[in-house]
């Protein structure tokens, strides 16, 4: 029977069971047996296995919704298809105690077996491994590594060994049911008699050539954190359940098992694909764990297991933020699904810190990563249909001759020509203006922004951004000199006046030289290297005082940018790491151009943080209830109210 493959030793079993002559007692015996086929010693279920016999005073240690987590992922019937173990779950869940026993009763198995790569049909030069995956290898060893060591020492039935060469002659030394080990192996932290290793592993090329049985990717949202994109993420994960998959056939004894707690289902490819329904909760082969921790700990909340007491939390979306709803009539504007009914014991908690209070305690990604704009219609409020803007790139390469290259194509949109090659910006043309500039010239994006101030109907300082124009490379280089002329052509032709023109680091020496040689103020300004001029920016954005024309770039640049902690600590803020989008079909409501990407952004950051920290008053009035469609007499109207409360205002304040 050692030649049968799986398919025909399970024929075997129904041609025992279903044989009427051999007795029941026989077939028990037979059917009890049947491990003999592949097996030198009977291996254990997941139920003996949790048990000091085989983990030592672990055992004693185990919370119970651990064991039935081991229990039910390792049930051996055949009609138990889970091969993926998800575990999003509260903080204190017991998460690396259930991968490191799940891998760990996995390679018992294929060190009782006869030969464990017989057994799954590979080739007798392959080696056997488990993979541990994390960001960086010290990350690996600290979170999955040093967990592994520790049970392989509690454990009765593991003997340690300290070279490779002792493994044969310890594996003979012992008792046949205990297994020899050393973390001196040739292939990574711990090797086992039978070709047997655990391997730590930082990146998906590692996994090349190895027949990986098992591998556990830890906490694999956070690597957002650490500048790794969303794509790099999700292929990560895909790779490693892939090669599992295609090298074993999707056998039972095999396991993907994602250890990552929620932190943003917006931003986190692998939140997204564990909360979005019809997702992972469709896959077959997925066991999702997402337990919240009064469901773990009952115990730990005495007020609400006695009165039953609970209070509302809203759950957030991009939309909207998470929020604790006191008003029970609230209630009636969220589904059912959106709202955990916490226990009264944890309101203060959530109260101090809701965020991080719904990701740890409810396991739900409400935005770990901290988000700029949290709530996105903020950002629909900064786009004015009365303003004007610039929506799709404008192609400046290097070949082409710099001279008006810009002007020529946005004069027409922009400026009333008043003849004798005169023009006037179409809106405050008196007011002085702001220019950031943020320079690519390999990249796909650059940026030019011109902002000014006006003043709206609540005597309150804006900022209008003028214009926020996408600059394009085209196939070679962008043009740098093209930028330069097309400011020069601004103060020239268009007659604006520059307060003051900002640039980012690349290539803005020579740039800035040349402007400040035309009698501009020019300066560099990285909206990169410290948090003040996004934070300031933020918080005009919040308030409603930054106004744009429709700028789809600017609009999910917005959405893209978090704050990102920096090794040594500190914060800065960036957009969320992969592949930026910039064509598709450039729907206002749907189109995702500019998402993952920041270039139009720092612009309107840049441009605007000049005029914010400038103390001067501005002469105009923004309306955006004043249309082309208004009457004459309906204007008039609004704009005296406006005046008078407006007079009112500067009184009292200046």
């Amino acid at each position: 029977m050692q030649d049968l493959n799986n398919e025909e030793v399970q024929q075997a079993i129904e041609l025992i069971t279903n044989n009427s002559e051999i007795k029941e007692t026989q077939k028990a015996d037979l059917i009890n047996n049947l491990w003999k086929i592949n097996y030198i010693v009977k291996p254990p279920t997941m139920e003996e296995f949790l048990t000091p016999q085989y983990i030592g005073a672990v055992a004693d240690k185990l919370f119970p919704h651990v064991r039935r987590v081991l229990t039910d992922f390792m049930n051996p019937s055949l009609d138990n298809k889970k091969r993926v173990l998800a575990l999003s779950t509260h903080i204190g869940y017991g998460k690396s105690s259930v991968s490191t026993i799940l891998i760990l009763y996995i390679m018992v198995h294929l060190s009782y077996m006869k030969s464990p790569k017989k057994f799954f049909n590979l080739n007798e030069m392959g080696s056997l491994v488990a993979v541990l995956l994390s960001f960086t290898l010290k990350k690996a060893s600290q979170t999955l590594l040093q967990p592994f060591i520790q049970l392989l020492k509690a454990s009765p039935i593991f003997h340690q060994t300290r070279t490779e060469d002792g493994l044969v002659g310890k594996q003979k030394a012992i008792p046949i049911n205990h297994i020899a080990y050393t973390t001196a192996g040739r292939m990574g932290a711990v090797q086992l008699a039978k070709d047997i290793h655990i391997t730590v592993i930082s990146d998906r090329a590692s996994l090349l050539g190895m027949n990986v049985f098992a591998g556990v990717a830890s906490e694999i949202s956070f690597w957002i954190e650490k500048g790794i994109s969303v794509e790099e993420i999700w292929s990560t994960f895909t790779d490693l359940r892939d090669r599992i998959n295609n090298r074993f056939n999707h056998a039972y004894l095999t396991a993907t098992i994602l250890d990552s707690s929620p932190i943003d289902i917006d931003l986190s490819p692998i939140d997204k694909w564990l909360y979005t329904p019809g997702e992972a909760d469709s896959d077959p082969e997925v066991m999702f764990i997402n337990a919240k921790v009064w469901d773990s700990f009952p115990e730990k909340f005495p007020i609400w297991l006695k009165t039953g007491e609970t209070f509302s939390v809203y759950r957030g979306s991009g939309a909207k933020p998470p929020k604790i709803i006191y008003d029970d009539k609230e209630l009636q504007d969220f589904s059912d699904d959106e709202i955990f009914h916490v226990p009264i014991d944890l309101k203060l908690q959530f109260e101090q810190n809701l965020k991080k209070n719904i990701a740890d305690g409810c396991a739900y990604p409400a935005g770990g990563l901290m988000k700029l704009f949290e709530a996105y219609h903020y950002i629909d409020e900064i786009f004015s249909p009365i303003l004007k803007n610039v929506y799709t790139p404008i192609e400046i390469p290097e070949e082409r001759d710099p001279t008006r290259l810009i002007w020529d194509q946005i004069k027409d949109k922009f400026f009333i020509h008043l003849g004798n090659n005169h023009y006037e910006f179409y809106r405050s043309p008196m007011e002085k203006r702001s220019i950031h500039i943020d320079l690519s010239e390999t990249g796909d994006i650059s940026g030019i922004g011109m902002s000014h101030k006006e003043l709206n109907i609540k005597g309150e300082i804006i900022i209008i951004h003028d214009f926020l124009i996408p600059l394009h490379k085209g196939q070679t280089r962008i043009n740098i000199d093209a930028v330069i002329e097309f400011i020069l052509d601004l103060k020239r032709l268009g007659k604006i006046k520059l307060f003051k023109v900002t640039a980012d680091q690349y290539q803005s020496a020579t740039l800035l030289q040349r402007l400040r040689r035309e009698n501009i103020d020019a300066e560099k300004l990285s909206v990169d290297k410290e948090t003040g001029p996004y934070m300031v920016y933020s918080s005009w954005v919040k308030s409603g005082k930054i106004k744009a024309g429709n700028s789809i770039h600017l609009k999910n640049n917005l959405k893209s940018l978090v704050e990102v902690r920096r090794e040594k600590g500190s914060i800065k803020i960036d957009h969320i790491q992969g592949s930026p989008i910039y064509t598709d079909s450039g729907s206002w409501i749907t189109s995702q151009i500019g998402y993952r990407a920041k270039d139009i952004s720092d612009v309107a950051c840049g441009s605007a943080y000049n005029l914010i920290i400038d103390t001067s008053i501005p002469k105009y009035i923004f309306d955006d209830r004043i249309t082309e469609a208004s009457s004459e007499a309906s204007k008039q109207k609004v704009l005296k109210g406006i005046h008078d409360r407006l007079g009112l205002k500067i009184k009292k304040t200046y």
